[in-house]
């Protein structure tokens, strides 16, 4: 299976305020596993748009393979590992399935060494692949492991030294890092980082409006209070008016308590929203 060229947006119309992390995107990661880095960080904080951005960069660039973990999830470093191998065999055998395979049992992977074995038994099946690629697993939100230490951490991003070089499958680390500190830990290794800055409150407004305007005036509450009002010659400029400063005042009224998150404005619209059309 060949990967031919794809382009490299620098603005995508879904992602906000985020030009320069997009442009920097498209510097550190490529398909061509030679001028791609083994690791590469994405640090900013909650609600940032860290994970959002990268999503969208890998939606509009479809021929670069990747796979996605939440360490989170899976609470401590033994099942992330077992993980990563678990996830690393499924997107390859979806990707080239003419590839004969065997499996290997993610189970035994109990230390960082013998995530290094799985991978490279992993890898060494494709030598008859026609070309060297990137596989890139994004770890979003690798601080957040439990138990994570530093010398976890440490092993994660000298794996491409200990991986066999001949391998056509090269692995490419992202890891979306909330917390500035753990970056600093490392700072002597000069891991490519790209910083996500939090948004302002004019930003946050703007990207709500973006991204929420719409289902709000398709919502069932505004069209019931159409219907009962009996309303029959409002214009789409005044429905979106509506939505927008129904947007507006809730984070006027919340933002005191949610700061720039996002995710807790979002809850606000979707609560008070029914009460609001009413």
């Amino acid at each position: 299976m060949g990967l031919i060229e794809c382009s490299m947006p620098n603005h995508i119309k879904d992602v906000l305020f985020r030009d320069y992390q997009l442009i920097s995107l498209s510097a550190f990661v490529h398909k061509d596993p030679d001028i791609t880095s083994p690791n590469l960080i994405i640090q900013g904080n909650s609600s940032s748009g860290k994970t959002y951005t990268l999503k969208k960069f890998f939606e509009a660039n479809p021929l670069l393979v990747n796979a996605w973990l939440e360490p989170i999830e899976l609470v401590s470093w033994k099942p992330f590992m077992q993980a990563v191998v678990r996830s690393i065999q499924h997107k390859l055998r979806t990707l080239f399935p003419e590839v004969k395979y065997q499996e290997f049992d993610s189970l035994e992977v109990e230390e960082p060494f013998l995530l290094v074995k799985a991978l490279d038994h992993i890898f060494s099946q494709y030598s008859s692949l026609p070309n060297g690629i990137s596989f890139f697993l994004i770890c979003d939100g690798f601080d957040r492991l439990q138990d994570l230490d530093a010398a976890l951490f440490h092993k994660f991003i000298k794996f491409h030294e200990l991986i066999s070089p001949d391998t056509k499958i090269h692995l490419k680390l992202i890891y979306t890092i909330r917390e500035m500190a753990f970056v600093e830990k490392y700072s002597s290794y000069c891991l490519p980082t790209i910083i996500f800055p939090s948004y302002n409150i004019e930003e946050v407004t703007d990207i709500l409006v973006f991204t929420r305007a719409e289902d709000l005036i398709m919502s069932c509450a505004l069209r019931e209070k159409v219907i009962k009002e009996g309303i029959e010659e409002c214009t789409d400029e005044e429905f979106l008016n509506v939505a927008v400063n129904y947007i507006k005042l809730i984070v006027q009224s919340f933002h005191s308590y949610t700061g720039n998150n996002i995710v807790a404005l979002n809850d606000f619209i979707d609560f008070k929203w029914g009460a609001y059309a009413k």
